[in-house]
């Protein structure tokens, strides 16, 4: 069952993708239906984690926030970076509805098991706004980009283990469409960083293509 979450306040981006579906209503103010299945093109992802400082996970299949123990009891702390290009939507356009829909990780890379876990308490998360340029292809837990503390996105604590999500994002895309220059992405990461929780989806390039996240919009020519 999916669980719509809380949404304080944030700004949102994406990349062209697969469509699969667009429809025309054929009303007068032309309101466009697209549903997009996010890739490795239109949702560029990283993990970071402290046990490896300085490794890079580029487009990485799980999009989680973690905080785990290994088999000799060491604690390390997992995050997941993200950014969704918004070349797909056409300009001067109002989006009058934006559904992320996120979809629980069956095989994780990251941490055991599968979906998420809540051993230690609240798997409960913040998706900050980050601040600065970032690369996917050199990031990592050591030169993470800073994040804002302001306009944060909540994402309320998992029922099951395989809860999936839907986010409304209406209003955010919609302001990140005119201010297309300030859209640095964001990161994931756990309200309480103590093990053992997790928070896992599987992101856009997770090799399960059935359990990528999928955006739904509507959209008037203004």
């Amino acid at each position: 069952m999916y669980k719509i979450l809380m949404v304080l306040f944030t700004y949102l981006a994406f990349n062209t993708s697969p469509l699969l579906s667009r429809s025309d209503t054929g009303s007068t103010d032309k309101t466009i239906d697209l549903t997009i299945q996010l890739d490795e093109k239109s949702l560029l992802n990283a993990y970071i984690t402290d046990f490896y400082p300085t490794t890079n996970f580029r487009n990485d299949g799980d999009f989680a926030a973690v905080t785990w123990k290994t088999s000799t009891d060491t604690i390390y702390i997992g995050r997941s970076l993200f950014k969704i290009d918004l070349s797909v939507i056409p300009k001067n356009v109002t989006i009058t509805s934006a559904q992320l829909y996120l979809n629980h990780n069956s095989t994780p890379v990251h941490y055991g098991g599968s979906g998420h876990h809540k051993d230690g308490g609240s798997n409960a998360c913040y998706i900050q706004r980050i601040t600065q340029k970032w690369d996917t292809d050199s990031v990592t837990w050591s030169n993470q980009p800073d994040v804002s503390s302001e306009n944060v996105i909540i994402l309320n604590s998992s029922t099951s283990d395989d809860q999936n999500y839907i986010v409304d994002i209406t209003a955010v895309l919609n302001d990140m469409l005119m201010n297309p220059s300030n859209n640095f992405g964001f990161m994931m990461r756990l309200q309480t960083e103590s093990p053992i929780v997790a928070l896992g989806f599987s992101s856009g390039s997770c090799a399960n293509y059935n359990e990528r996240p999928i955006l739904q919009i509507s959209y008037t020519m203004q």
